[in-house]
């Protein structure tokens, strides 16, 4: 279980040959993946795989249903994935990259998080976020994939 982000990235760069992934992670692992804007499990990883990926969580699975039996819940879940992202992504590295500048101290607003990032080399971050209309006050947290697909559209504009 502890490589389990890292196998639904490698998943998402070969999408095109893949329609859908049933696979079975920690309880908690899976809940961040499925996780909804909003909820306090909705990071980095929900973000990412939202963008090209309906996520279904399926069943939970006891400990008891293995041997030897582990100390932690299980949880099956199903991603689809979708023919195109909820965004046309200009650069899909620069929307992995934003997602996790933006998440990188959770507690501090988007803005804050952004204004020390290499996003904000040119100044401009501030003026970005209110040019389309987001609040640099809101944390990474609530915003949906498709907000942070439309900044990173904006930020790829930058010369």
């Amino acid at each position: 279980y502890n490589i389990s982000s890292a196998i639904v990235f490698r998943l998402l760069d070969f999408r095109q040959f893949i329609s859908t992934a049933v696979l079975m992670f920690q309880k908690e692992v899976a809940e961040r993946i499925a996780a909804a804007p909003g909820s306090k499990n909705y990071g980095i990883v929900s973000v990412i795989v939202s963008m090209y990926a309906s996520i279904r969580r399926e069943l939970v699975v006891p400990p008891g249903c293995f041997y030897p039996r582990p100390k932690v819940d299980s949880a099956v879940i199903k991603i689809t994935f979708r023919d195109r992202p909820l965004v046309d992504l200009q650069n899909p590295e620069l929307f992995r990259e934003l997602v996790r500048a933006s998440f990188a101290q959770r507690r501090k607003t988007l803005l804050n998080n952004l204004k020390i990032s290499r996003f904000n080399e040119s100044g401009m971050i501030e003026k970005i976020l209110n040019d389309i209309g987001i609040d640099g006050k809101r944390r990474a947290e609530s915003l949906k994939p498709e907000e942070f697909g439309i900044l990173s559209n904006e930020i790829s504009r930058i010369p």
